[in-house]
């Protein structure tokens, strides 16, 4: 807990871009209902977006090359991974698990499809639970060391987002770096969380 507090203290001061995930394709092999991805249009990250963006990014940095869809899906997409394994050391993808061909270079992080099942909790049954269980508010660590790019350029806060609804910026027209360090961060940085995020709550101090 102290090394958490610590850790969070650090990255209000210091913000290094450390985790980017690349949205080659929200496509997918699957259908699922309840799945998020379809409430954007369905699209493929170009090839020289690609490299411009493994151009761009900084070689400390742990890149995946997954968002929202079943990136293996995308027609280029061995091409893509050699290219992004020639900078990076280490590479991920998450996975349903139903495509088999993954290049040997890759970590792959197979996620079963889940049930469509959501639990919530309204305020009557917190209210009567202890502390612990309350809403916490506290800062959320995301938008100081991550970067979730869509297939399209858009750049969004965090892996929750799949949906695609918190848009902070886009790398069409302006570098990682630039979006990394622009406004649209500062703001977020210095709010400490998106605007009707649920997750915020729950987090803790």
């Amino acid at each position: 807990m102290m090394i958490d507090g610590l850790k969070r203290r650090f990255l209000k001061v210091v913000h290094p871009l450390t985790t980017v995930n690349l949205e080659l394709t929200n496509d997918c092999n699957m259908d699922c209902w309840y799945c998020p991805r379809k409430k954007r249009p369905i699209g493929y990250m170009t090839m020289d977006l690609f490299k411009r963006l493994i151009h761009e990014i900084p070689e400390s940095c742990l890149v995946g090359l997954s968002y929202g869809g079943e990136s293996i899906v995308h027609p280029q997409f061995q091409e893509m991974a050699e290219i992004a394994h020639k900078k990076f050391n280490h590479l991920r993808v998450n996975s349903n698990g139903l495509v088999k061909t993954y290049p040997t270079f890759i970590e792959t992080i197979v996620l079963p499809k889940p049930p469509p099942v959501i639990f919530t909790f309204d305020q009557k049954f917190l209210s009567q639970k202890p502390d612990s269980l309350l809403p916490k508010y506290s800062f959320c660590v995301a938008p100081f060391y991550s970067m979730e790019i869509l297939w399209n350029g858009d750049v969004t806060v965090c892996c929750h987002d799949v949906a695609g609804i918190r848009v902070l910026d886009s790398v069409q027209d302006r570098s990682v770096l630039e979006v990394w360090n622009g406004e649209a961060y500062k703001h977020l940085r210095k709010v400490g969380y998106c605007e009707g995020c649920e997750l915020f709550r729950y987090y803790g101090k």
